[in-house]
Formats: structure tokens, sequence, C-alpha cells
């Protein structure tokens, strides 16, 4: 029989994963990891500055510590273990303590979905409200706010129940307009501080510090600590970043490498400098007024004609809208996936495992993720500072275990494409001094956050062990590969 090159039955050709997100739009990925990681800028100046009063320096801090935060990212990446935060926990600390990193995840995102889509309702709330006029209501402009959180909520749990993309085609160009907008709301701000005089002294002045303790000078050491905690949403939390290493071909090391570069520049550019901004340019009378807005405050006092400012409110009414509304969808996407995965991996939740029967979506998990956050908005009141404080909890109890599993993994995976550098060599030992630097700050931060009664703080710790009980006591096996 002559040979021919042409195959008498038909090939099945196979596509694998990898293939599969090969085509997917890295540069929409690296955004959309910006975006979760940005969401604090939003409303991190109208909280720490009037807790603290010389706020600048304090998220400046936090600025250079994200750097170190973002390599933390990398390596922890780079160890190449699947499940995520999940996974590296299990294989540090066996399948008991991946019951505490199942339960931190999950708070974690449900937490981030509920902070960004009230930050979004509240500056949605100044599009619905003359924003010409000073803000005189601020419970009816809560329930407002906390009206446009639900529909942002609804929005995404239509779309993810129906089976459609939450995220959008086009998130990536509405987070870069987003960006081109509060990007020139803080230049515009900078220009505005030519008229008006510095005093580089009231910047590092404090505000009294509580009583926590007889010791006034240790009350003001508890209270520089404690805002570096409260600031740590503007570090970010979950795994952003990992993530987006997904989406991006080989050598993704380099890829990471850009968009860690690009949130941190994210970070000192907007965050760092808005919080600048906003000490400079609104008076400290009106600081507790502008708690949950405090990018429209910096709108309201720069230098100009009236409409300019109106059109600058409006510019980040808008920002906010386009840049949180695809990092709701996200997190709620990512804390559906993890319970989802709690249900294959047991046998106690195997009926939150069924699917649509028209769509073929995890509807039930999607359904309870989506009541979580809703719950959550509604039991802060339409209050950005009780879910900020309750999210700097969940960053620095998730940030810590990362650490802590990386810690013990760097004896058992042995050199790795990429290390958080400062490695101190000790009698034939090699002691991750950087590692455990991160993880001395954010344990002590989260330790004064407890002490000094932070009811969101402590809410979140009941919640957490709550969880990590039933997930501790479901049969686990194996993490599945995210």
């Amino acid at each position: 029989m002559p040979f021919t090159p042409f195959a008498r039955a038909p090939l099945r050709v196979v596509l694998s994963t990898p293939a599969l997100l090969s085509f997917v739009s890295a540069w929409k990925a690296g955004t959309l990891a910006i975006a979760q990681l940005g969401v604090a800028a939003f409303f991190l100046a109208g909280i720490t500055t009037p807790l603290l009063g010389g706020a600048p320096w304090i998220v400046l801090a936090i600025g250079l510590f994200s750097t170190v935060v973002r390599a933390v990212d990398i390596e922890s990446w780079a160890l190449l273990i699947p499940g995520g935060v999940v996974g590296r926990v299990q294989q540090a600390f066996g399948a008991r303590a991946a019951g505490v990193g199942a339960a931190a995840v999950l708070l974690e995102r449900l937490t981030l979905a509920a902070l960004a889509a009230l930050v979004a309702g509240h500056y949605a709330a100044e599009v619905l409200v003359p924003v010409a006029r000073p803000v005189r209501d601020l419970a009816a402009l809560a329930d407002v706010a906390t009206m446009a959180a639900v529909i942002v909520i609804g929005v995404v749990w239509i779309r993810a129940r129906t089976g459609h993309d939450t995220v959008g085609t086009r998130a990536g160009r509405r987070i870069w307009t987003g960006l081109a907008l509060l990007a020139l709301l803080v230049v515009w701000g900078s220009l505005s501080l030519r008229r008006t005089p510095v005093h580089v002294g009231a910047l590092f002045a404090l505000t009294p510090a509580p009583a926590w303790t007889p010791w006034p000078p240790f009350n003001t050491v508890l209270q520089i600590v404690l805002g570096f905690g409260l600031a740590l949403p503007a570090v970010g939390g979950g795994d952003a970043l990992s993530r987006a290493a997904h989406d991006f071909a080989p050598p993704r090391l380099k890829a990471l490498r850009r968009i860690a570069l690009g949130a941190t520049l994210f970070v000192f550019a907007i965050t760092v400098l808005g919080t600048f901004v906003f000490t400079v340019l609104v008076p400290p009378e009106e600081w507790s007024r502008w708690v949950d807005l405090p990018l429209v405050a910096v709108a309201q006092h720069v230098a100009g004609p009236a409409w300019i400012r109106t059109a600058l409110a409006l510019a980040v009414a808008v920002a906010a809208v386009l840049m949180l509304s695809p990092a709701v969808a996200v997190a709620l996407a990512d804390a559906e996936a993890a319970l989802h995965r709690l249900t294959v991996q047991t046998s106690r939740f195997d009926g939150l495992a069924r699917v649509h029967h028209r769509f073929g979506t995890p509807a039930r998990t999607i359904d309870v993720t989506v009541m979580a956050a809703v719950a959550a908005i509604l039991a802060c009141g339409g209050r950005t500072v009780v879910l900020a404080h309750a999210y700097a909890m969940a960053v620095a109890v998730l940030l810590g275990l990362k650490v802590a599993a990386m810690i013990r993994l760097r004896r058992v995976c042995g050199e790795t494409p990429y290390r958080l550098p400062v490695n101190v060599r000790l009698r034939a030992r090699e002691w991750p001094l950087g590692l455990l630097l991160v993880l001395l700050a954010v344990g002590t931060a989260a330790a004064i956050m407890l002490a000094t009664g932070n009811p969101p703080a402590i809410a979140y710790v009941v919640f957490l062990f709550g969880l990590t009980i039933v997930f501790g006591t479901a049969r686990q096996v194996a993490p599945l590969a995210t």
C-alpha cells in the first residue's frame, strides 16, 4: 500500500491549558492585578490622616514596604507549588494548617470584594448627589453608597450565574482610563500645592494618642504601629500577582517583575502622593468629613474655578467605578473558586458543588459568596472605615501565613529562580532575614490592632476561627492547581 501523508481517520487535536492561556491578553491580566492592589488608593488618605495627623510618612513607609511584599509575591510564585497560599501552607505545615489558609484566603477575597464595591458605591453616590454642594447628611450618603455597592455586586452576580465573563473583554481599557483620571487629579493637586505653604513639621505632627496605657511615649509607639497596620490595604493581599503569571508566556519571571514594578509605581504615584496632597490641601477640621471620599476632597480643594473642581470630582468618581468594578468581579470569582474547590475536595459541602441545570455554572457557590459580600456591606452600615480595618487584618494574616510557609519551604525546595534578598548565612545555615523582618512587621501590626481593641479586626479573627474549624474538620485532599 503506497504511503500517503493524509490520515484515513480524523485526528483528535487536544489543546492543553497553557496553550489556551497563551491567547489571553497579558496586559489585561497585568492591569487587573494592579486594580486589585490599588483599591486602597481611593480611601487610605481618609482613614490614616484623621487617626495619625502626620499620615504621609506612614503611607510612605507602607509604599516602601509594598516593594518588599511584591518581591515576596514573586518568590512565592517561583516555588511552583500548586494551590496558591493554601497549597504552600499545606506543603509547609500539613493538612490541618491548610484549613487556616483556606479560611484566610476566602475571607480576604470576600472582604476585598465588599470593600471595593462599597468604595465604588461611595464615589458613585457623588455622581448621584450634586458634587458642588458640600456633603452634609453623611447617613443619607452612606445609604446611597450601600445601595450602589449592592447594585455593583448584583451585576457581577447575574453575569457569573449566567456564565458570562464577569470581568469583561474591555476591562483593561477601563482600568487604564481610570488610572489616567487619577493621574490627572494627583498632578493637578500637586501643582495646586504652590499656592499652599507646606510646613514640614506639621506633616510629622501626630494627633494625640489614645490612653491605652499609663505611659504616653508607649502610647505614641502603639499609635504609629497601629497606623502602619491600618495602612496595610495599600500593600494588597491574595495572589493577585501570582495569578497574573498564568496569562504570560514563558519566561514569566520577567513579566511578573514588570507587573510588580507597575504596582509599586502606582502606590507611590497615586496612593502616597495622593495622601500627601490630601494632608496639605484639605484643612484638618474637614478630615473627618472626607473619610470615605478623600480623593473627592482633593478635587474640591485644588486651584482653579469651580467648574474645574466639579469636573475633577466627577472624573474621580468615574475612575473609581471603572477601576473598582473589575476588582470586585475578580475578588468574587476568586472567592467562589476557593469555595468551589472546598466543595470538590470534601464530602461535607457536596451540595454546594451542584451546577446550574441551564447555564452549567456553580450557582450555589456563587450565591453563597455574593450573599456573604452583601452581608459584610450591610453589617458595616455603609462605612468604609469598618471594612478597611477588617481588610487590613485580613492582609496581615494572609501575608503572615504566606511568609511563614515560604520560610519553611526554603529548606525543602532548595534553590528557586528568585529569592527575596537579605539572607544571612551563619554556621552553614542560611537565615532568611528579609522574610523574617516581613513576618515580624505584619505580626506586630496585627497584634497591636487586636491589643488596642479594634472591633473590625477582632470580628475578622472570630470569623477566621469559625471558618478554620469548619474547614479543618472537613475531609481534605491535595489542593487543586490554580
